[in-house]
């Protein structure tokens, strides 16, 4: 067991925290809306100068997608990427098992734990911070942090987090407080996302049995493909589809997978452990390709287990956008005294042009492809 002391501070009067935010999130503007309110409540209540909502994406990097600064000029992140490095995976794991993460003071030094054993300190409220972490929170700026963890579906999905340039510290009854808030949206969080999943799978299984009767009665396949092409190109936003079969090849729409890049493609799929495979940024997944005009793909193997095989390739062609970075995400490792580290010095606004992507696959795209698999399965 172990036992931490924190300061006591002056009684605050809190609200009941199932009063904060509405009962319910419906759609994603009320989501969005929802999310702006939790990140001025907590601005308000803790008197920090900047909250943040910084949701991680796909791709492992984080966007922040909300923000509150409450000092002039001091610059806002919203909009914002920062790379997958600057919160390890070490660090998101933690966030997983602990309900917030404080750093009252990031100057204050280090004490040593004395004892026989080391002991675990997962769970410890004021563990000592690491040197790379120190100079991160130093190159922005900021002297004292909390963040909590926003969990979807058993995974790290955001962190709520709060910056001040002085050291401060909040009472505990108002941690305690806002943790009781947060779950709460947690919780709204959870059962709108599952919502939106069933009605997409009730969409979904709407559009593919419309496709079975078409399937059941048709001839041939080659009758039932323009049909079916023409839904695949339209739901998933496609310039090219293809559909193999035995040695049969079906195609569709104005962009084709070279022949050298298909044989690529079409390894990594066979031999992936799961029956899909995608990438918005081809050449960069598979160098040996050296040239596509195909930039995203995304790939089923819809009979792994059968010889003839049946495997699905749909494709996206290039398309030029910008992100914008907080500090230049792939700037080489610093020399700061005796660390070399990753934290950029600047946080400043840096902006990447994409030239060989493709627009980013939806979340969902894995999920309508599992169904459609089913339907697939039906034209062996």
């Amino acid at each position: 067991m172990a036992i931490e002391l924190v300061p006591s501070l002056p009684h605050v009067r809190l609200q009941s925290a199932v009063k904060v935010l509405p009962p319910s999130i419906e759609s994603d503007a009320v989501l969005n809306s929802v999310r702006q309110q939790l990140v001025d409540y907590i601005a308000e209540l803790t008197g920090f100068e900047r909250v943040m909502y910084y949701e991680f994406l796909p791709s492992g990097d984080g966007e922040v997608i909300a923000e509150c600064c409450q000092r002039e000029g001091m610059g806002s992140y919203l909009g914002l990427r920062f790379p997958a490095s600057d919160i390890p995976q070490i660090a998101r794991d933690l966030y997983l098992k602990t309900p917030w993460r404080a750093i009252y003071d990031a100057s204050a030094p280090a004490a040593a734990v004395m004892g026989h054993f080391t002991p675990d300190l997962t769970h410890s409220h004021l563990r000592s911070v690491s040197p790379i972490h120190i100079q991160y929170m130093r190159n922005m700026g900021v002297m004292s942090s909390v963040s909590w963890s926003i969990i979807g579906r058993n995974e790290l999905s955001a962190l709520l987090s709060i910056h001040d340039a002085e050291a401060k510290a909040i009472p505990l009854p108002v941690m305690q407080h806002l943790w009781e808030v947060i779950a709460q949206f947690n919780l709204m969080l959870r059962e709108f996302a599952a919502r939106k999943r069933m009605n997409l799978h009730a969409r979904m299984q709407e559009q593919l049995n419309k496709l079975q009767v078409r399937i059941n009665s048709a001839e041939s396949f080659s009758d039932v493909w323009p049909q079916l092409s023409a839904w695949l190109m339209n739901e998933f936003k496609l310039q090219g589809v293809l559909l193999v079969h035995a040695n049969e090849q079906f195609t569709a729409g104005t962009l084709k997978l070279e022949p050298h890049a298909f044989k690529q493609v079409q390894a990594k799929l066979l031999n992936s452990k799961e029956m899909l495979w995608q990438t918005d940024n081809l050449l960069g997944a598979l160098p040996a390709i050296e040239l596509s005009e195909v930039a995203g793909v995304a790939a089923l193997n819809a009979l792994p287990h059968s010889r003839q095989g049946f495997q699905l390739y749909l494709l996206r062609g290039c398309e030029t956008y910008q992100i914008s970075w907080g500090g230049r995400p792939d700037k080489p490792h610093e020399q700061q005294g005796e660390l070399a580290i990753s934290p950029r010095r600047s946080f400043e606004k840096w902006i990447e042009t994409r030239l060989s992507f493709s627009m980013p696959w939806s979340e969902d795209t894995r999920l309508k492809l599992m169904k459609l698999r089913l339907l697939l399965q039906l034209l062996k």
